[in-house]
């Protein structure tokens, strides 16, 4: 079977659900998760990718989430010129998956990615991603006066992570 995809999110789901429809996909999920840091993506640095079970997660961002499944969680930053830097995450169930997928959003002017939001979509059976939206670290406006990164945070960043 041939899967063309076109973008960063799309290209870790695919994979992912490839793994998890094998046989014997919850003993093969684990190392098939962490091979996503290999995973060559255009303007694309995978810096993290691990099966994390429910009682393991601690998500960023504040809010308390409860998560029921294991899920593979994958990290990275796009950038799409030399002054971006589009912080990412991307998760999704060890098993479970419904097929389907959400980028979840973080208010405001961003500068942090809500990885609770995100395993709360993830234990409802989606894969699900968010960004930075290149913005930053979270207080920080100094992005405001880069151009490139002003087009990240108006719409490059979630074109990208789709």
């Amino acid at each position: 079977m041939i899967i063309m995809v076109n973008n960063m999110g799309s290209a870790i789901c695919v994979a992912l659900w490839v793994v998890a429809t094998t046989p014997l996909a919850h003993l093969a999920m684990a190392a098939e998760c962490e091979s996503l840091k290999s995973l060559l993506l255009p303007n694309t640095q995978i810096e993290s990718a691990e099966l994390v079970p429910p009682e393991k997660f601690a998500g960023r961002g504040g809010l308390p989430v409860e998560v029921t499944v294991s899920l593979c969680q994958v990290g990275g930053a796009i950038k799409p010129t030399p002054m971006s830097s589009v912080k990412f995450e991307v998760m999704m169930p060890a098993t479970g998956w419904n097929g389907r997928f959400v980028q979840v959003g973080n208010g405001g002017l961003a500068g942090s990615i809500w990885t609770p939001v995100i395993a709360g979509q993830v234990s409802e059976g989606y894969a699900a991603a968010g960004t930075d939206d290149g913005s930053g670290p979270e207080g920080s406006l100094e992005w405001l006066s880069d151009r490139e990164r002003v087009t990240d945070f108006g719409y490059r960043a979630v074109t990208l992570r789709r």
